[in-house]
């Protein structure tokens, strides 16, 4: 319902390189950087106002280990969605 809303990255800015368990692919740091310096740029207030009530959908995914199975049926791989709000 709401896909046309989204703004969604390019296919280059999806990946995190790196193995797993390292800690550059452990943690995603993500920063919007408000336009400025542009005719195209509305206010401060203006952008702080369409952040506001907003999400990041991160989607991404997992494998955990289900301790009610056993052998190679204790392990799911599955994918999450995580709804991040925006801090204006």
């Amino acid at each position: 319902m709401y896909q046309q809303k989204f703004i969604c990255l390019g296919e280059d800015d999806l990946a995190i390189y790196g193995d797993f368990n390292s800690l550059k692919a452990r943690n995603l740091d993500m920063q919007l950087i408000r336009c400025h310096d542009r005719p195209d740029c509305k206010s401060e207030v203006e952008i702080t106002a369409f952040l506001r009530n907003k999400y990041l959908i991160l989607f991404h995914n997992e494998v955990r280990f289900d301790s009610d199975k056993y052998g190679a049926e204790a392990i799911v791989q599955e994918s999450r969605l995580r709804w991040i709000p925006i801090n204006t």
